[in-house]
């Protein structure tokens, strides 16, 4: 069987269609990852932008999204509004004996994000 990265909300949606799919942590360290909300310094109108964010992050609009999306989320108190095959998901929840062995990806120094930053800002004059 051909073995390859997969995002593991897109892995739980294969399995739910494909008998054969199985998802695996590897022992030796896997990535972590989230999604992130933010407003920009100079975003026009910060007020909407801040009320949906905190939309977002009610527990029952955030199993909404996780329940669609099958992706997990990090809202306390929105398992109780989310599908439990979702919650339970081997996808979204690693084995115990291997939660240890993500890694989030350590972030740029700051020179380089500065430098980014300098590069987007002439590129989007």
């Amino acid at each position: 069987m051909p073995k390859h990265i997969y995002w593991n909300g897109a892995a739980l949606d294969l399995r739910g269609r494909a008998a054969d799919f199985a998802f695996g942590y590897p022992v030796t360290g896997y990535p972590l990852w989230m999604d992130n909300a933010g407003v920009l310094a100079g975003a026009a109108n910060k007020d909407n932008a801040m009320a949906f964010i905190n939309f977002l992050l009610k527990p029952e609009n955030a199993a909404l999204n996780s329940n669609y999306h099958h992706y997990g989320n990090g809202i306390a108190g929105a398992a109780a509004f989310m599908d439990p095959a979702i919650v339970s998901a081997p996808e979204l929840v690693p084995p115990a004996e291997l939660a240890a062995a993500g890694r989030f990806t350590p972030t740029c120094p700051k020179e380089a994000t500065d430098l980014h930053s300098q590069i987007w800002t002439e590129l989007l004059q």
